[in-house]
This record gives C-alpha cells, sequence and structure tokens, in this order.
C-alpha cells in the first residue's frame, strides 16, 4: 500500500508550502487530493495503486501522456508538474471546475474538438515512443481473445453464494449465447487471415481510453479532460464504442447522433471503420457487461476498497450484476440511434 500523504509529495516534487489537503475524488485506481498551499496556489495530488498484472505502470502511462499532450499544445488538461515513482505519486496543476452533469451540443462538440486533436498529433514523430493505450484492440481475434479471458477468470470463481450463483447463471446462459453470435458475425465480416490482421499503423490514433464526461471538469474555459491512466495508441473504433457504450454516460439520441458522425468524418480516411464499428460495437458491449462483474473479483474489489475505503461487498456484487444484465441489449440501442440496425 502506498504512502498517500498528499502534503509530503507536495514538498518532495515542488517548492511549494502545502497548508490544506483534501481528497476529492476516488477512482478505482487511485486517490486525489487538492492542495492547497501558501500564497493561494492549489495542486493537485495523486496516488496510483501499484502497477498491473501485466507490469504496465498507471503512473507512467499518465505521465507520459500528460507530458506529450502539453508539449504538443493541448491546454484543457493537467499540467505535469512531478512524479515520485517510489511513493506511486504525481503532482499536477489543479483544474478548478464542476462535474458535467448536464450534457449540452457544445460540450459534445469539445469532446470531438478534443479527439481532433489526439488524431492531429498522433502524426508528430515523437508520437511513435508513447505505449498502447491499455487492452488496445488493434483486430478482430484480440478483441475477442480480450472478452474470453475476462470470461475465463470470471467462470473459474466458485459458486458459493447467491450472488456467485446468480453471476455463473447469468454468464451461462445469456452472456455465453450473445458472446458465440457476436463471435460469428465478426467471422462473417473479417474472414480467413483478415481475423487475426493487426490495423495499420495510419488508421490508429491516440487515445484517452477510459473517455467521456465522467473525466471532464466543466470550467470558466470550456471542458477540461482528466484521467489519462490508460491513453495510448488504439482503434478509433474502440474510442469511439466506448465512448458511445460507457455506463456513466447518457446520451440523448440526437448526442450520439452529433458525435458519430464526427467521429466518421475525422477517421474518414480509414475505408473500414464503418465496418469495424458496427463488427466491434456488440462485443464491447459485452466487454462492459464482463467488466461491470470485476467487483466478483476479490483482486478488483480491493482495488476499489484502496480508493473509496470499505464496501458492503454483497451488496455491491448484486448491483453490478443486476447493470451487466440490462447492459445486454445496449448496444442495438445505439445502433437504432444511428441508423445502422440490419
Amino acid at each position: 500500500m502506498v504512502d498517500s500523504d498528499p502534503k509530503e509529495l507536495i514538498r518532495t516534487l515542488t517548492e511549494e508550502s502545502p497548508l490544506k489537503a483534501e481528497r476529492i475524488h476516488a477512482g478505482r485506481n487511485s486517490r486525489v487530493f487538492r492542495v492547497d498551499c501558501d500564497y493561494g496556489q492549489s495542486l493537485l495530488a495523486k496516488f496510483y495503486i501499484q502497477p498491473t498484472a501485466d507490469g504496465r505502470s498507471r503512473l507512467k502511462q499518465e505521465w507520459s501522456a500528460l507530458l506529450f499532450m502539453t508539449e504538443s499544445g493541448i491546454k484543457n488538461i493537467p499540467r505535469p508538474i512531478g512524479f515520485d515513482e517510489t511513493l506511486q505519486g504525481a503532482v499536477y496543476s489543479f483544474i478548478p471546475g464542476s462535474p458535467v452533469s448536464e450534457i449540452s451540443k457544445q460540450d459534445i462538440f469539445e469532446v470531438i474538438k478534443f479527439l481532433a486533436k489526439l488524431k492531429k498529433i498522433s502524426n508528430l514523430p515523437q508520437a511513435v515512443k508513447l505505449p498502447p493505450a491499455a487492452e488496445a484492440c488493434f483486430s478482430p481475434a484480440t478483441l475477442v481473445e480480450n472478452i474470453r479471458q475476462r470470461l475465463n477468470k470470471l467462470r473459474a470463481l466458485p459458486a458459493n453464494d447467491e450472488p456467485y450463483l446468480r453471476m455463473h447463471s447469468f454468464l451461462e446462459g445469456q452472456f455465453c449465447s450473445e458472446f458465440e453470435k457476436c463471435i460469428s458475425n465478426a467471422k462473417h465480416n473479417f474472414p480467413g487471415e483478415s481475423w487475426k490482421e493487426v490495423l495499420p499503423q495510419k488508421f490508429k490514433t491516440l487515445s484517452p481510453s477510459d473517455f467521456g464526461f465522467h473525466n471532464a471538469l466543466r470550467t470558466d474555459n470550456g471542458l477540461a479532460f482528466v484521467d489519462f491512466e490508460y491513453f495510448g495508441w488504439d482503434d478509433p473504433v474502440k474510442m469511439a464504442s466506448d465512448f458511445l457504450l460507457h455506463p456513466a454516460m447518457n446520451l440523448n439520441m440526437l448526442q450520439m447522433q452529433t458525435f458519430f458522425s464526427a467521429m466518421a468524418g475525422i477517421f474518414g480516411d480509414d475505408g473500414h471503420f464503418m465496418l469495424r464499428f458496427r463488427t466491434y460495437l456488440p462485443l464491447f458491449r459485452l466487454k462492459w457487461c464482463i467488466i461491470m462483474l470485476n467487483e466478483f473479483i476479490n483482486q478488483h474489489i480491493k482495488r476499489r476498497e484502496f480508493a473509496e475505503g470499505e464496501v458492503q461487498r454483497t451488496g455491491l456484487r448484486a448491483r453490478q450484476l443486476e447493470k451487466a444484465e440490462n447492459f445486454l441489449n445496449k448496444d442495438k440501442d445505439i445502433l437504432t440511434a444511428l441508423n445502422l440496425r440490419n
């Protein structure tokens, strides 16, 4: 467990004198504090849970992302100031703002503008040094295998109480049936060697990965975007799909249409963008269902407790399962809104 002393982190990494620290956010993988310093300066101190099982450092991923974006001229993001790998902590500029509770048409345009900037700076020579986004998807086979691995972890859990029995029943029934249908459709659309063919670099983009209004702040100068622990190279179809599917989002039909029309235009040089979107969206929907069930795995619920404190595990797992069950038709609603249903 990291030593989450935000004032000490500020003293270590800056020349500021911290006066007061206030915890402002409990993410799944981090603890975030606003630290008020002498002379009216406020900074943001962030502590990360230890690196992931695959060795990826959330601290380094976010730091390198914010450093690159800042140096490339993007301003509506936290500015990196310093980090301490031993403490798994970093200091960033503090952005005063409020959560985005009501989504406007202008908000959608600001999201589109930001993603278009990311595509533009993806062409800079130094961009190639950045890593893939967390769980980047560069082929149909990669996406299906990622979901299968997540599914197998849940299937391996014991069915020793009511929430676990219900979870296994959901997986073996509704989920696996949908999964097989989606795989069959994907293999029909990407037959033979195209099933494993990696997306060419020219069609990849830099992506925040976990992106949406849940990671945005409304400021006096428009929207600011935060939380880039998963940032890196990815398929823009995954970026678009996750924005539309994310459980924290609640877009209406017009907002979905506006966003997707712009994305299709930004990445219009990719002749297979639309085919991949129609093929991948149902699979990403299933991946989100699996992600909602992460709390059935002790490792994941401990991450939540690191960030939020003690939780009532049985009740939380029952709620997450209900969300997953209700999510199975999400992709159909989106495809209908976008007039892409067969």
